[in-house]
């Protein structure tokens, strides 16, 4: 997503916090598309493990986990990571961090990003770097197996349509009406 980075910050500090729908997969297992992240202004240094939302240098909004900090004070580097992502993003300074995931609006629920299991996914996620590697195997394994229903669905239905036709049942040309008897 493209954004005029400037605009969006004013509306975190000046609304208290904006809520962006999430159109990426780097973050599963804990934030899936579609789902509404809200991030508040960014109060103090970012800790380990939080969600930050970040103005890449394309212009496009990120909102990746912070898993390390490279320099002290000013010179700080912060490097965040989406949780199913292999490698790191380019390091970014304070000022390109526009803000800080407080909850994540699912369909049913409401996840509060700063407790619970998402503060634990996040601290495994920060200690067991490999985790990330175990996490992006699931989620092509469950590509692969949803693709093979998907695959598996449509052929038999297309098997379906054959065996009625060769017991010689066939669709009434379009336009006509079949009546019951």
């Amino acid at each position: 997503m493209r954004a005029d980075t400037e605009a969006i910050a004013r509306l975190i500090r000046g609304n208290g916090g904006l809520e962006i729908p999430s159109s990426g997969t780097s973050m599963r297992p804990l934030i899936r598309k579609g789902d509404r992240c809200r991030f508040v202004p960014l109060t103090g240094a970012p800790c380990l493990g939080d969600i930050l939302l970040v103005a890449g240098a394309d212009g496009r909004l990120v909102g990746h986990r912070l898993v390390r900090v490279d320099g002290t004070g000013e010179a700080s580097l912060y490097i965040c990571k989406g949780d199913s992502n292999i490698h790191a993003d380019a390091p970014v300074k304070l000022n390109q961090i526009l803000g800080k995931l407080t909850e994540i609006r699912k369909i049913r629920f409401v996840v509060q990003a700063d407790g619970g299991l998402a503060r634990w996914w996040g601290w495994l996620l920060v200690r067991w770097p490999g985790l990330s590697r175990v996490t992006r195997f699931y989620l092509r394994a469950e590509r692969r197996l949803r693709r093979k229903r998907s695959g598996r669905a449509a052929s038999r239905e297309s098997s379906s349509a054959h065996q009625l036709q060769e017991a010689g049942y066939n669709h009434p040309p379009e336009g006509k009406k079949r009546g019951f008897l």
